[in-house]
């Protein structure tokens, strides 16, 4: 490879280029696929730890002290007892009902 002006080659990225080579073919797919596949893990795992950290007010979730339909928090996946919640700011009634509701898998 010829280098022009004053590019240089960078042995890193060459090493990079290798070792992506090696792993797309272990794996049976392109070093294009293995890349998007492995930046939108990289990515995901980036923007969780925010996800988790911030919480919306009681107001922002439409929370109840109710239940609505028969739902309520006690059920919801996101209810941390005895009186909190992975999602909502302040106290959380095990009877209480937002629009965050999530069932347990």
């Amino acid at each position: 490879m010829a280098l022009r002006g004053n590019a240089k080659k960078i042995p890193v990225l060459s090493g990079l280029h290798r070792d992506l080579s090696r792993a797309a073919c272990l794996v049976g797919m392109s070093r294009r696929s293995l890349l998007v596949t492995v930046g939108s893990a990289v990515a995901g795992r980036a923007f969780k730890p925010a996800l988790a950290q911030s919480k919306v007010s009681q107001a922002e979730a439409l929370y109840q002290d109710r239940p609505k339909n028969g739902i309520s928090c006690a059920a919801c996946a996101l209810f941390r007892p005895p009186a909190a919640c992975a999602v909502v700011m302040g106290v959380i009634s095990p009877q209480g009902w937002c629009r965050f509701f999530d069932l347990p898998d």
